[in-house]
């Protein structure tokens, strides 16, 4: 299988960026590629990279729809593009492939009217062996991009398709081609594919390199590793291609202090692959460099391990929202964005809801320390994955295609076979989780995420609301959830806790200047004015979200307070634009702040360490005695030593009542420790009001109006 999103960036005369203007043309009556339509029809241009709608092609769109934005343009159906290129005389033994890192949803290929293949991955790049068709020269190429529902990755018994890599209600089913589109020439024998395998225990790492040869010969040569972070390499490795595809595994040492990749120092490894062929005309060879680390992700027990120490995940479910142009962004500096805003706000962790983030997503996670869980496009709440064979046959390839293509990546370290696959006790999910632990024991699996109170065996984790012995997420003041999760001997992620709504904040609108309309926003804004309550609006989206932030301290609170749960995933930080209008985030789809809450007081009880207390109730009488139970979840780089925390007692206005010191300890990462017990005499407060807990801990700060 080609892999080429772990390939280095070509030199720039071994490929050819084919973006920039296409001849293109829509076919929704389904005409085919028949040279005398182009040449009588093929008259509109389109600029490739990107989708028909910001290109403000297709069909304009008048619907008003409530449940989701709304594609100012939208098309269905096939599009062709088409390109003239003129291939270099230096290309002409060269191996050439195009190459279209994202494309929705099936693209079929033909180099001057003769048809090459077609594909149909929503997760990888489309590439395409053109070799036998290009020679020296000008050459035609033609893509059909058909985004047409072809294989029900929905829900079985209904007409829902929610699944977020393709739907209305996310990043839309827009039409195109995305990122890299680029002709690539190699020489005839290449490294196809260069996966790594580290062995934390052992220092080493087993480098499997897949050599492709078209010469139709036995060539013989050598391939050489060096590994440039640690400075240690391998040399003159002996192969013998005789294949189309030979497989060499060789283990490359890491050097004595090998560098650790983790959520607080992600470092990586640079690897050179060398491919040396002396036997071919011209002897030529192959060079790849990669990156990839030295990291060790496992499950131990009910909880994760990373290098082996207990680390916790605080997420967020991404939904594929991206307002601007209905896709993801294609670029790493784009994603560094993103993930630094989400880092603010003190996550480490992101689960890909139905659908599997680009390249550029996963290199920017590697740099910036943060665990990715992915999960093929099915969103099917019926369970019935296997039932419909072509669906089964698809979503095996999409996986395969998934850890084959960003298996490399320190970051992609968790995958779901999809999102709430009924109770995931069909006997395909467990085949293809048994499948896959086999094929690539880099990265943990589960058989889906959110299965209602079922726990199976063949799975290495879980995601979820409860167990058989209840709910296990939700409001529960100084309270956990242990006691539901007491019996589970893997890990158990918290699946999409908070979901407050908030009601809209209409100075929002006009930050929507792509493509995709808020209409919806506009009919509630027209609705509210009708009433003559347009002046509350602002009233209204304060004190909704207002109350969200506390929905969202107590549910992330419970699960801190809870011992035995490995993390959670928050809905969302980020609005979620589509299935009703899910005005749930703190921050708006653009990922600006709404004004609610800073990211440092979020930070107070969302973040590697957060104070935390117990107590009776919220809410006391004058002549009752507050006492309380104090307590930090710590999963910080390391242990904190000689430790004196703090409690103090305030009014809303700031004025110290009480404060005191616990015992000076030390803090263990990886778990909750116990700081101790306090009171406070309510007898001097002489009219109702409210006060403000404080826990703080080298500088580390919890609050807790009471």
């Amino acid at each position: 299988m080609l892999n080429f999103a772990i390939m280095s960036a070509s030199a720039a005369d071994n490929s050819i960026s084919l973006s920039g203007d296409w001849n293109f043309k829509l076919d929704p009556d389904n005409v085919g590629i028949k040279e005398q339509w182009f040449d009588q029809k093929l008259s509109d241009k389109a600029r490739l990279p990107g989708s028909l709608d910001e290109q403000k092609l297709g069909f304009k769109n008048d619907e008003i729809c409530l449940n989701h934005l709304t594609r100012e343009y939208k098309y269905i159906g096939k599009a062709w593009y088409q390109k003239e290129v003129t291939i270099p005389e230096k290309w002409k033994d060269e191996r050439i492939v195009l190459y279209l890192e994202r494309a929705m949803w099936e693209t079929r290929v033909y180099v001057d009217g003769n048809y090459v293949g077609s594909q149909n991955s929503l997760c990888v790049p489309h590439v395409y062996n053109l070799t036998d068709f290009l020679s020296p020269g000008k050459h035609n190429i033609t893509i059909l991009v058909d985004n047409t529902v072809k294989i029900n990755i929905g829900h079985t018994l209904s007409p829902w398709l929610w699944t977020h890599a393709i739907t209305e209600e996310t990043q839309t089913d827009w039409n195109g081609i995305i990122g890299r589109i680029e002709l690539i020439a190699t020489p005839k024998v290449w490294i196809d594919s260069v996966q790594t395998y580290p062995d934390f225990e052992k220092k080493v790492t087993k480098v499997k390199i897949t050599a492709g040869n078209i010469t139709g010969e036995k060539v013989n040569g050598k391939i050489n590793l060096e590994d440039l972070t640690d400075n240690v390499s391998v040399k003159n490795i002996p192969f013998s291609a005789n294949e189309k595809e030979t497989i060499v595994e060789v283990e490359l040492p890491f050097g004595k202090n090998p560098t650790l990749w983790d959520e607080f120092s992600p470092k990586m490894h640079e690897l050179k692959v060398g491919l040396n062929s002396p036997f071919l005309k011209g002897g030529k060879g192959d060079l790849k460099t990669i990156k990839f680390s030295l990291r060790d992700f496992r499950a131990n027990s009910q909880h994760f391990e990373l290098n082996g120490r207990k680390i916790y995940l605080r997420g967020r479910a991404d939904s594929a929202v991206f307002p601007l142009t209905g896709y993801p962004p294609m670029t790493v500096e784009e994603w560094k964005k993103r993930l630094n805003v989400y880092k603010n706000y003190g996550l480490n962790h992101i689960r890909f809801h139905s659908w599997c983030p680009p390249e550029a997503a996963f290199a920017a996670a590697d740099e910036l320390g943060f665990i990715f869980q992915a999960e093929p496009p099915l969103w099917d709440g019926y369970g019935l994955v296997g039932s419909i064979p072509e669906r089964a046959a698809f979503i095996l390839a999409e996986a395969n295609r998934i850890v084959d293509t960003y298996g490399n990546h320190p970051s992609f370290c968790l995958m779901s076979m999809g999102n709430e696959l009924g109770d995931g006790t069909d006997p395909y999910l467990n085949y293809l989780v048994d499948y896959l632990k086999k094929k690539d024991p880099r990265h943990l699996y589960t058989a889906t995420t959110h299965p209602p109170k079922v726990e199976r065996e063949k799975d290495d984790y879980f995601v979820g609301a409860g167990t058989l012995k209840g709910v296990a997420r939700g409001i529960n003041p100084f309270k956990d959830f242990s006691a539901k999760l007491e019996h589970l001997k893997r890990p158990l992620i918290a699946h999409e806790i908070g979901q407050p709504a908030m009601y809209p904040n209409y100075s929002e609108i006009p930050k929507y200047t792509g493509h995709l309309k808020p209409r919806n926003l506009d009919t509630f804004k027209k609705s509210l004015e009708s009433n003559n309550m347009l002046d509350l609006a602002d009233d209204f989206q304060n004190a909704s979200g207002k109350q969200a932030v506390e929905i969202y301290k107590e549910n992330i609170e419970a699960q801190l307070r809870t011992k035995n749960v490995a993390g959670f995933h928050i809905l969302d930080l980020q609005d979620f634009p589509g299935q009703g209008t899910a005005l749930i985030g703190l921050l708006d789809v653009f990922l600006d702040s709404k004004g609610l809450i800073t990211p440092e007081k979020f930070r107070e009880f969302c973040s590697e360490t957060v104070p935390l207390i117990r107590a009776r109730s919220f809410t006391w009488n004058s002549d009752e005695i507050f006492k309380t139970t104090a307590e930090v979840a710590h999963y910080g780089k390391e242990d904190l030593k000689d430790i004196i925390p703090v409690w103090t007692i305030k009014t809303k206005a700031g004025k110290i009542l009480a404060e005191g010191e616990f015992k000076k300890l030390d803090i263990p990462t990886g778990k909750t420790t116990q700081l101790g017990e306090f009171e406070f005499k309510f007898d001097k407060i002489k009219t109702p009001a409210q006060l403000v807990v404080e826990i703080t801990i080298n500088h580390a700060k919890a609050w807790t109006p009471t």
